[in-house]
């Protein structure tokens, strides 16, 4: 299940491609890794909140994005990632 947040639309996002905003999560990415004490957490929210609306315009263009977490379980799960005896 992917984590669903209420986040206001924002001015624009229907112009907002998934590309584009790949580009604004890695920003948000870099931003976070780059922060200092005092603004890690904040960027991090930033980062998140960059992530969420990437979800929503994905599902906008049609990409089934439950569909896409699950396949990237499944490769990881065929790579040995997963602690096998986890209940979760």
């Amino acid at each position: 299940m992917i984590v669903e947040c209420k986040i206001p639309k924002m001015k624009g996002e229907e112009m907002l491609s998934t590309t584009k905003q790949l580009l604004k999560v890695r920003e948000e990415l870099d931003e976070a890794i780059q922060a200092s004490v005092e603004r890690y957490i904040e960027e991090l929210g930033d980062f998140l909140h960059a992530v969420m609306i990437l979800i929503r315009v994905m599902r906008r263009e049609g990409i089934n994005t439950q569909r896409a977490i699950e396949r990237a379980v499944e490769k990881n799960r065929r790579r040995g990632y997963y602690d096998e005896n986890d209940s979760n």
